[in-house]
């Protein structure tokens, strides 16, 4: 818990080829004011990640709390709220930064391109925004991140639960008080705290009351739909050991970040923060086609009639089939929509996981359907992407459709903002088979870009290093397959951490805890085939996309 600060380079940058930093950030340490006007004594975000790279090669399991900002300086005062600022963070000027990393021997080896995917790190407000400090209830000063965490810690008691489950209830506590801090989980959210263990989970929402309106926080860009019901449970478990349902909501009205719901018992109490499961959803199921004479074919159909989102193909009709089961004595094949092969299994397959996978192409042809409902006047849109290749030192820009690369082959993906306002981005992978992938996992709720500013995933600083395109597990390398990356851009910040999708075991038993099944609901992690909140309906989003073919 101490001061960060972001400054903005004294130059300005032309093409994304210029590799210059864009923004310096760091935190500054205890004797940080006695720097001398040509010395830097901060503690750079890659200087960090460098040094978290090399302390998850030791262990994979860390956690950072970071309870300082990352926006501009700011003086502290004595009033009740005050920003986490130093107050004589004087601006240095580019070249002594480039000194210092003259001076410094960073190994860029060692910090992640997107997000470590071997450490957890809780931290109080986004790189734009400013962290609070407060007096608590018991007349006690400190940050307000800090503050809100021992509290739930305290109020749980113990429970082990995910970080994405306690980051909800963080964020509800502090921006109740602070609503210009969004505090955010950065890296593997299903993990338990302190814990390698994740929760296998997917599709839940956090409740919260807007003003006396019940709500979701997840509208249109999630997929939220008119008449979907959620059931909303609390803390408390039933005789069965199971969670206690307090009410169920029923979606009335959607936006683009958040939905309105009515409940039932209308007078239901409900902590925000609080979990709410789908239960019935207005998704338009997907067909998949189904042959071969095991009986286990059968039991897959079965299955599949319990999905939300799949359906077996009637023979008469045909239109909109995602993929073709066949199951014979050698096992079980699923070919997709473009007829490639993307799973083949022998005999001793557990349903489930096919089922798992089919709905995983189900959700990925959702997000490829994913229309703009954003597109500014007279422009293409409200960005602009390029994006290619990483050739050692030098960069090759790829056309936006059928680009031939190779596994091995690492890409950089720039998007600049063209519009007078701030924009978030996401970027996701749609993987060959089909598993969903956020790629801008160090900023969940959006990668804020300013205006006529730009933003490239698969550069470190002042290097490109790209990311490695690899192959999905099952997936037979025997022919060339279609992969795609998806851009989102919205004028609002939000998690949209649930477009992710995530693999189940394809073979053996899956045996979980009564809490594992409790919340068997809400995100997955960062494993991957790459190697402020608004309560009005002013939302807006674009996205684009990019398909490319993939040689094993």
């Amino acid at each position: 818990s101490g001061h960060g600060h972001r400054s903005k380079s004294s130059f300005s940058i032309e093409s994304i080829d210029d590799l210059r930093p864009r923004y310096h950030q760091y935190i500054i340490p205890f004797d940080f004011k006695r720097s001398a006007e040509v010395e830097f004594n901060g503690i750079l975000n890659i200087e960090l990640s460098a040094l978290l790279g090399k302390l998850t090669e030791i262990t994979n399991n860390v956690t950072v709390v970071l309870d300082c900002c990352h926006a501009a300086l700011m003086a502290r005062d004595g009033s009740s709220l005050t920003p986490k600022k130093y107050p004589t963070a004087k601006e240095k000027s580019h070249e002594i930064f480039l000194e210092f990393y003259r001076q410094n021997d960073i190994d860029l080896t060692k910090a992640s391109v997107v997000s470590n995917p071997n450490a957890v790190r809780l931290v109080a407000a986004s790189k734009n925004q400013s962290a609070y400090e407060y007096t608590n209830d018991k007349g006690l000063r400190g940050g307000l991140l800090t503050d809100s965490l021992l509290n739930i810690l305290e109020e749980l008691k113990g429970a082990p639960v995910s970080w994405r489950f306690l980051v909800d209830r963080i964020r509800e506590r502090v921006q109740s008080v602070a609503p210009m801090q969004r505090p955010e989980v950065e890296g593997s959210v299903a993990r338990y705290l302190l814990s390698t263990e994740k929760e296998a989970i997917d599709g839940v929402l956090s409740y919260f009351n807007d003003n006396d309106k019940p709500s979701l926080r997840g509208g249109s860009i999630l997929g939220v739909n008119v008449n979907d019901i959620y059931s909303i449970k609390g803390s408390t478990a039933s005789s069965t050991g199971s969670p206690e349902e307090i009410a169920r909501a029923t979606v009335s009205s959607v936006s683009t970040a958040i939905s309105r719901v009515s409940l039932t018992p209308p007078d239901a109490v409900i902590e925000n923060g609080a979990l709410a499961t789908p239960v019935k959803l207005a998704f338009r199921k997907r067909c998949v086609v189904i042959s071969g004479d095991d009986p286990s074919v059968e039991t897959l159909k079965s299955r599949i009639k319990t999905s939300r989102f799949l359906t077996v193909a009637e023979k008469d009709n045909l239109s909109g089939v995602i993929a073709t089961v066949h199951v014979h004595p050698e096992g079980i094949e699923i070919h997709n929509s473009l007829k490639a092969l993307v799973l083949q299994q022998p005999p001793g397959y557990k349903v489930s996981g096919v089922v798992n996978r089919l709905e995983m192409l189900a959700r990925a042809q959702m997000l490829r359907e994913m229309e703009n409902n954003w597109q500014p006047a007279g422009d293409q849109g409200p960005f602009t992407v390029i994006w290619g290749k990483v050739k050692g030192e030098n960069t090759e820009p790829l056309t936006m459709d059928g680009a031939a690369l190779t596994v091995g082959d690492h890409i950089y993906v720039s998007v600049k903002n063209t519009t007078n306002s701030p924009l978030y981005i996401w970027i996701f992978d749609i993987g060959i088979a089909g598993k969903v992938t956020l790629l801008t996992q160090a900023e969940p709720s959006g990668t804020l870009i300013k205006p006529e500013e730009d933003y490239t995933l698969g550069r470190i600083e002042y290097k490109f290093v790209g990311l490695p395109l690899g192959w999905p597990t099952g997936v037979p390398k025997i022919e060339e397959q279609t992969e795609s990356l998806v851009i989102i851009a919205s004028n609002l910040q939000q998690d949209l951490r649930p477009l992710e999708t995530h693999e189940r075991a394809l073979r053996g038993k899956s045996i979980r805890s009564s809490l594992q099944q409790l919340l068997n609901q809400v995100y997955t992690g960062t494993t991957r085939d790459f190697k402020p909140i608004d309560h009005g309906d002013t939302g807006k989003y674009a996205v684009r996309h990019i398909y490319f073919n993939v040689k094993p």
